[in-house]
């Protein structure tokens, strides 16, 4: 079935309430010749579906509700990130004894690891459960509970993964809350806390993790999550503009290479002590738009 994301033929459905209200719609309408280049490389990257996954993507796609859509357009995003990146990609991989599974498998010679997308999103006036992703409706308005409340609807456990490989991608749409390295390190495997104490001291030394006073111990947070992948309000008209940063747990139960992926990628130097950065991709570079 050769599906079309943007034919013409439905336009009709999009009246002006549509208009203003659906991202699709203004795709669908828009003329201009950078939308037209957007619209055929979104095309593109459809067609690299196979035919028995790219009805529901289509369904999704077309969707006028905003987080319906943009969880489909994501998973195109990573999709075609990772066919770019050279893996081998299995779409809802089989889990056994499981009825539940993750979007992607993705193996590369040695490297394998199970990634979920989910686009999060402030509470609108009108909210839909349509679709298989869909969105993630957040009621806090803070940025540290938007990331902590993504990551425990998405955790592992709910596909049985836990000691695998997987990397959780969230595309958070926070209509201009600034999320920042910190807050979402914290909401990944908590922070380091200055304790004078010395015996304290010398167990946290250098590690992350979370130190609770109350009970006297020292634990951390996520530690079956390898790595988080974080863009912000991305969509199709934001394909250029935005880019995509990876999150290496540094205590996770199953680690991952920090060359993984080729974006930005910000993990925990042991020798240094301290988080650093290893450049990746822009997206216009790494999608040749």
């Amino acid at each position: 079935m050769n599906l079309k994301l943007f034919n013409s033929e439905r336009k009709e459905n999009c009246n002006e309430k549509k208009k203003n209200d659906s991202e699709y719609c203004c795709l669908l309408e828009s003329d201009s010749s950078e939308i037209t280049k957007v619209k055929f490389r979104l095309q593109k990257w459809f067609n690299r579906f196979p035919e028995n996954i790219n009805c529901e993507v289509y369904r999704r796609f077309i969707a006028n509700e905003i987080g319906v859509h943009r969880g489909a357009l994501f998973e195109l995003y990573l999709h075609e990130m990772l066919f770019l990146s050279g893996y081998d990609i299995k779409i809802h991989p089989d889990i056994e004894n499981e009825e539940n599974t993750p979007d992607f498998y993705a193996k590369r010679k040695q490297t394998k690891f199970y990634l979920e997308a989910k686009v999060s999103k402030k509470k609108s006036q009108q909210e839909t459960k349509e679709g298989r992703v869909g969105s993630l409706t957040i009621h806090e308005t803070r940025p540290i509970e938007i990331l902590r409340v993504a990551i425990n609807k998405k955790h592992p456990a709910k596909y049985s993964l836990q000691n695998k490989p997987y990397i959780l991608a969230l595309n958070i749409c926070t209509n201009g809350l600034p999320i920042d390295n910190e807050t979402i390190k914290d909401a990944i495997y908590g922070f380091v806390m200055s304790i004078e104490e010395s015996e304290i001291q010398l167990i946290i030394e250098g590690q992350i993790g979370k130190y609770d006073e109350k009970n006297n111990t020292f634990f951390y947070r996520n530690r079956d999550v390898s790595a988080i992948l974080i863009t912000t309000n991305l969509n199709a008209f934001t394909l250029t503009d935005k880019k995509a940063t990876l999150y290496i747990n540094p205590v996770a139960n199953t680690p991952i290479p920090k060359d993984i992926l080729p974006i930005d990628t910000i993990y925990y130097n042991e020798e240094k002590r301290e988080y650093v950065t290893k450049k990746g991709k822009e997206n216009k570079d790494l999608f040749n738009i």
